[in-house]
C-alpha cells in the first residue's frame, strides 16, 4: 500500500514569497528567539478563528450590503514573520523607542496586525479603526 504524504501550504507559499529569503531575514534580525515563537503562537491561537478566507467573505459581504465600491477598500491581511522582522528593523535603526508609543492601524479588518503589533511591542495604546464592521464573525 502506498502512502500519501500531505504538506498544506505555508502563509509565505500563498503570498507567492520566497521562503528562504523570510527565513535568511529572520534569523539575521534575531527573529527566531523564544520570545518571538511565543509571540506567533500567541499570533496564531488569537486569529485562527478568522482565516483569511472568512475575514474576506465577511468584507466582501460588509462592502456590497453598504455599497461600498471605493478600489481603496480591498480586504488584505498582514504576515506574521514579515510584520515582526518590519518592526525588528524599525528598532533596529532606531525608529521605535524600547516601550511606549501608540499604534493605529486604519482599515484593521479582523485586527490581525494590532494583535501582532500588541505581541511584538510595549505600547501606550494600540487602535484598530475599521469603517466595515462585518456582522456574523
Amino acid at each position: 500500500m502506498a502512502s500519501t504524504t500531505v504538506r498544506s501550504a505555508s502563509t509565505a507559499e500563498w503570498h507567492g514569497i520566497d521562503e528562504g529569503v523570510v527565513e535568511e531575514e529572520l534569523e539575521d534580525l534575531a527573529l527566531t528567539s523564544p520570545a518571538t515563537s511565543w509571540a506567533r503562537d500567541m499570533y496564531l491561537a488569537l486569529t485562527s478563528h478568522c482565516p483569511l478566507s472568512r475575514a474576506k467573505e465577511l468584507s466582501c459581504g460588509e462592502r456590497d450590503r453598504k455599497a461600498l465600491m471605493d478600489p481603496t477598500l480591498a480586504y488584505g491581511e498582514i504576515m506574521f514573520d514579515p510584520f515582526a522582522a518590519t518592526f525588528a528593523k524599525i528598532r533596529r535603526y532606531g525608529g521605535l523607542a524600547a516601550r511606549g508609543g501608540r499604534f493605529v492601524d486604519v482599515g484593521s479588518g479582523a485586527g490581525k496586525a494590532v494583535f501582532a503589533a500588541a505581541l511584538l511591542h510595549e505600547w501606550d495604546s494600540l487602535h484598530g479603526i475599521e469603517v466595515r464592521a462585518p456582522r456574523g464573525g
